[in-house]
């Protein structure tokens, strides 16, 4: 058996013992981690109370998260820059 087949196997193991206790700990459980934990999330949810004009939130984010994928930084630092900057300066259409 050669080493990439040994990491790759390993991986799976990893995915598959995720999967498992995540579905033990169920959607609320899920939703409460992602609105309390995550950063980004955050940064959002910061930037939609700024902003308060749904359509703009929404191509706003589709916007960033395009971007966001070519960047070599830290995402949640990113996304916080994002909302920031743009809860201080709402483009006007």
């Amino acid at each position: 058996m050669n080493l990439s087949f040994y990491f790759f196997l390993v991986r799976k193991l990893k995915v598959e013992a995720l999967k498992s206790i995540l579905k033990e700990l169920g959607i609320e459980c899920a939703r409460t981690i992602e609105e309390k934990v995550d950063l980004q999330f955050s940064a959002l949810e910061n930037l939609h109370k700024n902003l308060n004009d749904d359509e703009l939130f929404l191509k706003l984010v589709i916007a960033n998260s395009i971007v966001s994928y070519q960047l070599s930084g830290k995402g949640e630092n990113w996304w916080w820059e994002f909302s920031n900057y743009f809860s201080k300066n709402i483009p006007r259409e």
